[in-house]
């Protein structure tokens, strides 16, 4: 399956200075989530709010197969290449959390630190 181009939110100095912060939300909620905490986040580092599959502003396949595993490591692989990181700390709330999990210990390369909220 192809990659997604998921819908993100990215501060403007992403990339430019360390370390960048992906945030990935919860189960029905989106990356608006986030939002009552980013600024503190900023603090750390720039943050980049990603809308996963199926919430926000991002495509709702009606493809099963693009809510499985394997393909959400392809959109977060995506996610990576469009904001010009090879790595970033992951932060992941619920269900966003799993899939942050899952992606540290398929792409150990690809996460600097990871935290995991719920």
């Amino acid at each position: 399956m192809e990659p997604l181009e998921l819908a993100l939110d990215a501060d403007p100095d992403l990339g430019q200075r360390e370390p960048a912060l992906i945030l990935l939300h919860g189960m029905t909620v989106s990356r608006a989530s986030w939002d009552p905490v980013r600024d503190a986040l900023r603090r750390i580092g720039p943050t980049a709010a990603v809308d996963l599959v199926g919430h926000g502003a991002s495509p709702v396949p009606e493809d099963v197969a693009a809510y499985d595993f394997p393909a959400y490591r392809g959109h977060l692989e995506h996610v990576l290449e469009r904001l010009g990181l090879a790595s970033a700390c992951w932060l992941g709330h619920s269900m966003g959390g799993y899939i942050a999990l899952r992606f540290a210990l398929e792409n150990p390369a690809a996460v600097q630190r990871l935290v995991l909220a719920s």
